[in-house]
């Protein structure tokens, strides 16, 4: 078939075509940096509060020792027998949402092993108080459980800094690349206009 179609004409078809399809492939793009942009997020969110769970389980567990201490009434113990069913799932989705960081995950090892230690050290102090009081006031007087506390705190506070951390590089680059396709897309949408006003201008010709 022959084309009754000047070459300028033509050629400025096919460049219109060439720019549609570039913006396209930035629009794509761009798109697809945004979506992992709310998925890290999204796991940032999550991470962080799965962990702000954990201090909150323990010192919740503390809280309850402290109570049946000084009082040695069972009652007490409630919010230690509540925290400890919780503990378990939010160290487990923890370790999961961090499975694939190897900084995180020696991270969250660490806090199992903090968690076990400061378990076992209250379940010793409440066994000890049922038996005798001066014993038990003496182990927690001791401040074990506060320091095992504090470093639990502190390894929390390290895991959600470096996820907040993860996120705001990501988002960063999502938030430069997001600049820049705006810039392209103002000048590819300045150029297929030009192209359009000369084809109609040739056309009419």
């Amino acid at each position: 078939m022959k084309l009754h179609v000047e070459k300028r004409v033509l050629l400025g078809f096919l460049v219109t075509a060439l720019v549609l399809a570039i913006l396209g492939v930035f629009s794509f793009t761009s798109t697809q940096r945004l979506i992992n942009t709310a998925r890290l997020l999204s796991h940032a969110t999550r991470v962080i509060n799965n962990a702000e769970q954990v201090v909150k389980a323990i010192v919740d567990i503390e809280t309850g020792q402290r109570g049946f201490v000084i009082t040695g009434k069972d009652e007490f113990l409630e919010p230690y027998y509540e925290s400890l069913k919780r503990l378990d799932v939010y160290v487990n989705t923890l370790d999961s949402l961090t499975g694939q960081n190897g900084s995180q995950k020696t991270k969250v090892a660490e806090l199992r092993t903090l968690i076990h230690q400061q378990l076992s050290r209250t379940t010793g102090v409440i066994q000890a108080r049922k038996e005798n009081f001066e014993k038990a006031r003496d182990m927690v007087a001791g401040g074990e459980g506060k320091r095992t506390t504090d470093a639990i705190r502190n390894i929390v506070n390290n895991i959600q800094n470096e996820e907040r951390e993860i996120f705001r590089k990501g988002n960063t680059i999502s938030r430069e690349s997001l600049e820049q396709f705006q810039y392209s897309f103002i000048g590819l949408a300045i150029a297929i206009t030009v192209i359009v006003v000369y084809l109609f201008y040739s056309i009419n010709k």
